[in-house]
């Protein structure tokens, strides 16, 4: 007997705030899963520093594999940027 495959949808929302360097993404999800991240973008030196807040509320039985879900996603997310950033 093998895994079961579930599609999962999510609603996801961004905005930009130019003004403050500021990229705010708010995602929602089944079961009750909401995930909002900051991301500001500052120069430092000849490079751009990025950071990142993430805020995670999600019911505790699915806690364990949205968080290993969002590390991996966040990870690859900021690999991506990285190579663009440094493309340019």
């Amino acid at each position: 007997m093998g895994l079961i495959s579930y599609r999962n949808k999510i609603r996801v929302k961004m905005t930009q705030r130019p003004e403050e360097d500021l990229l705010v993404q708010e995602v929602d999800s089944f079961p009750n899963i909401r995930l909002v991240s900051r991301t500001t973008f500052l120069a430092e030196g000849s490079g751009t520093a990025v950071r990142e807040t993430i805020d995670i509320d999600t019911p505790n039985f699915v806690a364990g594999f949205v968080q290993k879900t969002a590390d991996s996603a966040h990870e690859a997310l900021l690999k991506t940027l990285k190579a663009r950033l440094e493309a340019n």
